[in-house]
Protein backbone atom coordinates (compact mmCIF):
# COMPACT_ATOMS: atom_id res chain seq x y z
CA UNK A 1 0.00 0.00 0.00
CA UNK A 2 1.34 3.47 -0.82
CA UNK A 3 2.06 5.99 1.87
CA UNK A 4 -0.44 8.83 1.95
CA UNK A 5 0.29 12.52 2.01
CA UNK A 6 -2.07 15.46 2.06
CA UNK A 7 0.11 18.19 3.54
CA UNK A 8 -1.02 21.33 5.25
CA UNK A 9 -3.81 23.11 3.42
CA UNK A 10 -4.34 26.81 3.36
CA UNK A 11 -5.17 29.81 1.26
CA UNK A 12 -4.76 28.56 -2.31
CA UNK A 13 -7.08 30.28 -4.78
CA UNK A 14 -7.71 30.41 -8.49
CA UNK A 15 -6.86 34.11 -8.49
CA UNK A 16 -3.32 33.64 -7.17
CA UNK A 17 -0.43 34.45 -9.48
CA UNK A 18 0.83 30.93 -9.85
CA UNK A 19 4.01 29.06 -8.95
CA UNK A 20 7.20 31.06 -8.49
CA UNK A 21 10.27 29.69 -6.75
CA UNK A 22 13.92 30.75 -6.69
CA UNK A 23 16.30 29.53 -9.36
CA UNK A 24 18.89 28.79 -6.63
CA UNK A 25 21.80 28.14 -9.00
CA UNK A 26 19.89 25.42 -10.88
CA UNK A 27 21.30 24.08 -14.13
CA UNK A 28 17.81 24.33 -15.61
CA UNK A 29 14.69 26.15 -14.43
CA UNK A 30 11.59 26.60 -16.55
CA UNK A 31 8.69 28.66 -15.21
CA UNK A 32 5.75 27.29 -17.14
CA UNK A 33 3.48 30.27 -17.64
CA UNK A 34 2.43 31.50 -21.05
CA UNK A 35 2.95 29.36 -24.13
CA UNK A 36 5.78 27.32 -25.63
CA UNK A 37 8.72 27.79 -25.91
CA UNK A 38 9.93 28.52 -22.38
CA UNK A 39 13.33 30.11 -21.78
CA UNK A 40 15.74 28.68 -19.20
CA UNK A 41 16.18 30.72 -16.02
CA UNK A 42 19.06 28.45 -15.00
CA UNK A 43 22.67 28.42 -16.15
CA UNK A 44 22.08 25.74 -18.80
CA UNK A 45 20.34 28.07 -21.27
CA UNK A 46 18.20 25.26 -22.72
CA UNK A 47 14.83 26.17 -24.27
CA UNK A 48 11.90 23.92 -23.37
CA UNK A 49 9.52 23.30 -26.29
CA UNK A 50 6.09 21.66 -26.47
CA UNK A 51 5.33 18.78 -28.83
CA UNK A 52 1.72 17.86 -29.57
CA UNK A 53 -1.41 19.96 -29.48
CA UNK A 54 -2.92 18.84 -26.20
CA UNK A 55 -1.36 21.36 -23.80
CA UNK A 56 -3.28 23.92 -21.76
CA UNK A 57 -1.54 26.84 -20.05
CA UNK A 58 -2.56 29.52 -17.55
CA UNK A 59 -6.11 28.29 -17.20
CA UNK A 60 -8.09 29.25 -14.08
CA UNK A 61 -10.55 26.45 -13.48
CA UNK A 62 -8.17 23.86 -14.90
CA UNK A 63 -5.64 23.95 -12.09
CA UNK A 64 -5.99 24.81 -8.43
CA UNK A 65 -4.01 27.98 -9.14
CA UNK A 66 -3.36 30.03 -12.25
CA UNK A 67 -0.15 29.24 -14.11
CA UNK A 68 1.50 26.10 -15.37
CA UNK A 69 0.91 23.67 -18.20
CA UNK A 70 -1.04 20.42 -18.42
CA UNK A 71 -2.15 17.83 -20.93
CA UNK A 72 -5.80 18.26 -21.85
CA UNK A 73 -6.63 14.75 -20.62
CA UNK A 74 -6.42 13.03 -24.01
CA UNK A 75 -2.68 12.97 -24.70
CA UNK A 76 -1.32 11.46 -27.89
CA UNK A 77 1.78 9.29 -28.04
CA UNK A 78 4.85 11.50 -27.81
CA UNK A 79 3.14 14.58 -26.37
CA UNK A 80 5.73 16.18 -24.09
CA UNK A 81 7.79 19.25 -23.32
CA UNK A 82 11.43 18.68 -24.21
CA UNK A 83 14.87 20.25 -24.00
CA UNK A 84 18.43 19.16 -24.61
CA UNK A 85 21.02 19.21 -21.84
CA UNK A 86 24.62 18.26 -21.10
CA UNK A 87 25.06 16.40 -17.82
CA UNK A 88 28.34 14.59 -17.26
CA UNK A 89 28.51 10.91 -16.35
CA UNK A 90 28.45 10.20 -12.63
CA UNK A 91 26.71 13.46 -11.75
CA UNK A 92 24.45 13.66 -8.72
CA UNK A 93 20.99 15.02 -9.49
CA UNK A 94 18.06 16.88 -7.99
CA UNK A 95 14.75 17.21 -9.84
CA UNK A 96 12.00 19.51 -8.55
CA UNK A 97 8.48 20.43 -9.62
CA UNK A 98 5.60 22.52 -8.43
CA UNK A 99 2.33 20.80 -9.31
CA UNK A 100 -1.32 21.68 -8.90
CA UNK A 101 -4.49 19.63 -9.06
CA UNK A 102 -6.70 19.45 -12.09
CA UNK A 103 -10.24 20.65 -11.44
CA UNK A 104 -11.57 19.14 -14.66
CA UNK A 105 -12.93 15.60 -14.25
CA UNK A 106 -10.13 13.13 -14.94
CA UNK A 107 -9.50 9.46 -14.39
CA UNK A 108 -5.95 9.03 -13.06
CA UNK A 109 -4.60 5.76 -14.41
CA UNK A 110 -1.42 4.10 -15.57
CA UNK A 111 2.09 5.50 -15.47
CA UNK A 112 2.34 9.22 -16.19
CA UNK A 113 5.60 11.14 -16.59
CA UNK A 114 6.10 14.33 -14.60
CA UNK A 115 9.81 14.96 -15.23
CA UNK A 116 12.65 12.83 -16.60
CA UNK A 117 16.34 13.43 -17.24
CA UNK A 118 17.73 10.67 -19.46
CA UNK A 119 20.17 9.59 -22.12
CA UNK A 120 17.66 8.88 -24.87
CA UNK A 121 18.01 5.10 -24.94
CA UNK A 122 14.92 2.98 -24.31
CA UNK A 123 17.14 -0.12 -24.20
CA UNK A 124 19.71 0.77 -21.53
CA UNK A 125 18.16 2.72 -18.66
CA UNK A 126 20.22 5.80 -17.72
CA UNK A 127 17.70 8.13 -16.14
CA UNK A 128 16.11 9.74 -13.12
CA UNK A 129 12.39 10.39 -13.27
CA UNK A 130 9.40 11.59 -11.25
CA UNK A 131 6.17 9.81 -12.20
CA UNK A 132 2.60 9.29 -11.13
CA UNK A 133 0.79 5.97 -10.98
CA UNK A 134 -2.87 6.62 -10.46
CA UNK A 135 -2.94 9.27 -7.74
CA UNK A 136 0.45 8.20 -6.38
CA UNK A 137 3.90 9.69 -6.95
CA UNK A 138 7.13 7.68 -7.17
CA UNK A 139 10.70 7.88 -8.47
CA UNK A 140 12.33 5.66 -11.08
CA UNK A 141 16.12 5.48 -11.47
CA UNK A 142 18.39 3.76 -13.95
CA UNK A 143 22.18 3.51 -13.78
CA UNK A 144 23.76 1.54 -16.65
CA UNK A 145 20.56 -0.46 -17.08
CA UNK A 146 19.38 -0.80 -13.48
CA UNK A 147 15.70 -0.43 -12.63
CA UNK A 148 15.14 0.99 -9.15
CA UNK A 149 11.94 2.60 -7.84
CA UNK A 150 10.91 4.20 -4.56
CA UNK A 151 7.72 3.32 -2.75
CA UNK A 152 4.65 5.09 -4.10
CA UNK A 153 3.22 8.01 -2.12
CA UNK A 154 -0.48 8.83 -2.32
CA UNK A 155 -1.00 12.55 -2.91
CA UNK A 156 -3.97 14.81 -2.18
CA UNK A 157 -4.37 16.46 -5.59
CA UNK A 158 -6.91 19.02 -4.35
CA UNK A 159 -4.00 21.25 -3.26
CA UNK A 160 -0.71 22.19 -4.97
CA UNK A 161 2.54 20.52 -3.97
CA UNK A 162 6.31 20.78 -4.26
CA UNK A 163 7.87 17.46 -5.33
CA UNK A 164 11.64 16.92 -5.16
CA UNK A 165 13.90 13.91 -5.72
CA UNK A 166 17.62 13.80 -4.93
CA UNK A 167 20.13 11.17 -6.03
CA UNK A 168 23.63 11.25 -4.54
CA UNK A 169 25.87 9.25 -6.87
CA UNK A 170 28.60 8.81 -4.24
CA UNK A 171 26.29 6.77 -2.00
CA UNK A 172 23.48 5.78 -4.37
CA UNK A 173 20.91 7.28 -1.99
CA UNK A 174 17.65 8.40 -3.62
CA UNK A 175 15.15 10.41 -1.56
CA UNK A 176 11.65 11.52 -2.59
CA UNK A 177 10.35 14.63 -0.83
CA UNK A 178 6.83 16.02 -0.97
CA UNK A 179 6.36 19.45 0.57
CA UNK A 180 9.72 19.26 2.34
CA UNK A 181 9.07 15.85 3.95
CA UNK A 182 11.09 12.75 2.99
CA UNK A 183 8.51 10.08 2.15
CA UNK A 184 10.26 7.63 -0.15
CA UNK A 185 13.76 6.26 -0.60
CA UNK A 186 15.80 3.76 -2.57
CA UNK A 187 19.42 3.06 -3.51
CA UNK A 188 20.92 2.95 -7.00
CA UNK A 189 24.71 2.68 -6.99
CA UNK A 190 27.24 2.97 -9.78
CA UNK A 191 27.99 5.74 -12.25
CA UNK A 192 25.15 6.90 -14.47
CA UNK A 193 26.19 7.63 -18.07
CA UNK A 194 26.07 11.16 -19.47
CA UNK A 195 22.53 12.51 -19.96
CA UNK A 196 21.46 14.70 -22.86
CA UNK A 197 17.70 15.28 -22.73
CA UNK A 198 14.89 16.33 -20.41
CA UNK A 199 11.17 15.77 -20.83
CA UNK A 200 8.43 17.38 -18.76
CA UNK A 201 4.97 15.83 -18.79
CA UNK A 202 5.79 12.96 -21.13
CA UNK A 203 8.50 11.12 -23.04
CA UNK A 204 9.17 10.81 -26.75
CA UNK A 205 7.08 7.95 -28.09
CA UNK A 206 5.86 7.21 -24.55
CA UNK A 207 9.13 5.43 -23.79
CA UNK A 208 9.28 3.14 -20.74
CA UNK A 209 5.51 2.54 -20.92
CA UNK A 210 4.45 5.93 -19.59
CA UNK A 211 2.48 8.74 -21.18
CA UNK A 212 1.74 12.42 -20.67
CA UNK A 213 1.11 13.72 -17.16
CA UNK A 214 -2.31 14.86 -16.04
CA UNK A 215 -1.13 17.08 -13.20
CA UNK A 216 -0.65 20.81 -13.79
CA UNK A 217 3.11 21.42 -13.82
CA UNK A 218 4.50 24.81 -12.78
CA UNK A 219 8.22 25.35 -12.17
CA UNK A 220 10.46 22.50 -13.37
CA UNK A 221 14.08 22.46 -12.18
CA UNK A 222 17.23 20.34 -12.44
CA UNK A 223 20.44 20.55 -10.39
CA UNK A 224 23.64 18.54 -10.90
CA UNK A 225 23.98 18.03 -7.17
CA UNK A 226 21.93 16.31 -4.49
CA UNK A 227 20.26 18.93 -2.31
CA UNK A 228 20.45 18.26 1.42
CA UNK A 229 17.35 17.76 3.55
CA UNK A 230 17.86 21.26 4.97
CA UNK A 231 18.05 22.75 1.47
CA UNK A 232 14.90 20.89 0.42
CA UNK A 233 13.08 22.26 3.47
CA UNK A 234 14.19 25.81 2.62
CA UNK A 235 13.01 25.23 -0.94
CA UNK A 236 9.62 24.08 0.37
CA UNK A 237 9.22 27.13 2.60
CA UNK A 238 9.71 29.30 -0.48
CA UNK A 239 7.36 27.28 -2.67
CA UNK A 240 4.73 27.16 0.08
CA UNK A 241 4.63 30.95 0.25
CA UNK A 242 4.28 31.17 -3.55
CA UNK A 243 1.40 28.67 -3.48
CA UNK A 244 -0.44 30.45 -0.71
CA UNK A 245 -0.16 27.42 1.57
Amino acid sequence: MPASYGGASGGSSLSSLGPTVSTRAALHHWRLTGGSPWSDLGSGAATLTATGASWLTDRPGVSIWRGGVVSDGSPSTGDRLSATTTIASGASLTLALTVGARLLPITWSGGRMLLIVWGGSTVTRNLLALLTSGANVFVSSGVAGSAVVTSAVSVDWTIPHRIVVTHAQSTGAIVLYIDGVALGSASDTGSRAALDRINVGGTAGNAFGVSSALAMVGDAQVWTSALTAAQVLTDWDEARAAMGR
